[in-house]
């Protein structure tokens, strides 16, 4: 090899080892939430979360009908990927039926981060799947800086 091949590549590795390794191997899977035919915006919020994470970012949306939803997502900025199920079970959004489902697709997808929207479908949804793979949950995370930094909101006590 040539002296000055040598140092470009040398060169392109250096750069590509600029990026954290833990965010050539992240993968988030953003559960995005549909209410009456339409994206929930706070799905957006975990879409923008799993950008600050790295990585790649795949959304998941399930219940009746989802296909113009499923479009609709998409088409948002930073999503490499939409996983649907479309199923009359999933239209409401209980979370029993819910957590099963997404248990399977995050073990199949071999995700390392699940990050919902700040809504009561996430509260309540969240839980249930951390529970069924057994890790912890984060919950009321203001902001993500990084992978391994996230701020939580103050909580001013009065005695």
């Amino acid at each position: 090899m040539l002296p000055i091949a040598r140092k470009t590549a040398l060169r392109a590795v250096r750069s590509h080892s600029r990026v954290p390794f833990s965010q050539r191997l992240a993968s988030t899977l953003a559960i995005l939430e549909q209410r009456e035919g339409g994206l929930n915006s706070a799905s957006l919020g975990a879409v923008t979360a799993g950008q600050k994470i790295g990585g790649s970012i795949h959304g998941f949306i399930a219940g009746k009908d989802v296909k113009g939803v499923a479009e609709q997502a998409a088409k948002v900025k930073g999503i490499d990927k939409i996983i649907m199920v479309q199923n009359e079970a999933y239209e409401r959004g209980l979370p029993e039926n819910y957590a099963s489902l997404l248990v399977d697709n995050i073990k199949k997808g071999g995700y390392t981060h699940v990050i919902v929207g700040h809504s009561s479908f996430g509260k309540s949804v969240l839980p249930r799947v951390a529970a069924l793979l057994d890790v912890q949950q984060l919950s009321d995370v203001m902001s993500i800086e990084s992978e391994d930094s996230k701020s939580y909101p103050e909580i001013e006590t009065r005695c």
